[in-house]
């Protein structure tokens, strides 16, 4: 609804994503603490602790990745000037 009202208004691709990716994190994170909170019998910290683990890997993974993507496009580009 938010991305509809937005465009209608004039806003651009860049500025709506802007507004409304921050926004679907906090409501994210609201509603993970909501549940935490309420049932902690079902939530416990063992989740937590095993995100925190898995975080460097997962970004070192997603930064290589990110690195290769780059350069096949590179190289795509590169072999897309030649022919």
């Amino acid at each position: 609804m938010p991305v509809v009202h937005l465009s209608i208004r004039g806003w651009d691709k860049a500025g709506i994503r802007g507004v409304v990716q921050p926004c679907i994190l906090v409501l994210q994170i609201v509603t993970l603490l909501t549940l935490c909170a309420r049932r902690p019998d079902v939530f416990d910290l063992r989740p937590l602790v095993f995100f925190i683990a898995c975080l460097p890997a997962s970004l070192a993974g997603t930064l290589a990745g990110i690195a290769a993507f780059r350069r096949a496009v590179l190289a795509m580009l590169a072999l897309s000037g030649v022919a």
